[in-house]
Order: structure tokens, then sequence, then C-alpha cells
């Protein structure tokens, strides 16, 4: 699969309680399809990720599974500030149904080396999955790939 044009990182809805407003959540992802986005980014790195236990994590990804029902394809995030949390949740959904492609950021805050970031890498997805994306924090700038590395990365030609 390609994956081409305009995707939307999608929030999460929460209510007052700081439970995860699954009504207001389907709404937004029924409103993005409709609206003719390309892809959509469930648990992205949008901020709000590191905030959900793994069973709302699962949640907003199956709920976004559900609603979408094969419309558009889905980039599941799996950025953790534990690399090994990442590659378990990496796993996770490279075998579940609907998921499309996954989002991999290095850990953020922790300001990996360039070795360690390869953990969460594109390349070290492939192994469970053919369509992975990987990006970097704002919050962790000081140690990112450099560009030679990513250079060596194989990309989709749009």
């Amino acid at each position: 699969m390609q994956f081409r044009g305009c995707g939307t990182a999608l929030v999460t809805p929460f209510r007052q309680d700081g439970s995860i407003d699954e009504s207001a959540l389907r709404h937004l992802v029924e409103w993005q399809v409709e609206a003719g986005i390309d892809f959509l980014v469930p648990c992205g790195t949008t901020g709000e990720t590191p905030t959900l236990s793994h069973d709302e994590w699962l949640q907003v990804i199956d709920t976004t599974i559900e609603v979408v029902a094969g419309r558009v394809p889905i980039v599941a995030g799996a950025t953790s500030n534990s690399t090994q949390d990442a590659v378990e949740k990496a796993k996770e959904l490279a075998a579940r149904a609907g998921v499309n492609g996954i989002l991999t950021a290095s850990p953020y805050y922790n300001k990996p080396t360039q070795r360690a970031s390869t953990v969460t890498s594109e390349p070290s997805l492939k192994r469970w999955t053919s369509q992975s994306f990987s990006t970097t924090s704002r919050a962790a700038p000081a140690r990112t790939s450099s560009p030679a590395r990513w250079h060596d990365w194989p990309r989709s030609r749009t």
C-alpha cells in the first residue's frame, strides 16, 4: 500500500472525568473520512498518547478501525517514552487487522543516542510490517538520526 495525500494525526477527545470520549472520537473520525482525508493517524504524536493506558491506546485505535471500516488507510501510533514499550506496541499493531501502517518516534524527552533510536526506526520495524513511518519529537532534538542515516532508509516515491 502506498500512502499519498494528506493524513490527520487525530487528537484523542476526553471527558471531564479524564476518560476517553468515544462518541466524540467516532464523530471526529467519521467527519475526517467524509471530508476526504487520505489516511488517519490515531495515537500519533499529538501530545496525549503518553497519558493513555494500554487499554485506552487500543480503544482509540480499535474505535478508529471500526469507524473507518476500510474506507481510508490507518497509520497507528506506536510511540512511547520507553523503547521496549514502543517495540512491543509496534509488534501488536503489526498483527492487528485494519492497521495499514505504524508510526514511531524516538523516545521523547530521553534524547536517546542515534544507535538506540534505530531500535524503533523504520528499518527495525520492517521485521513486523511492510509499512512504517518514523518521526522525531521536537522535545528531543539534540539526538535525532542524522541526514546520512535517514538517507539510507528506503522511501516511497510519490
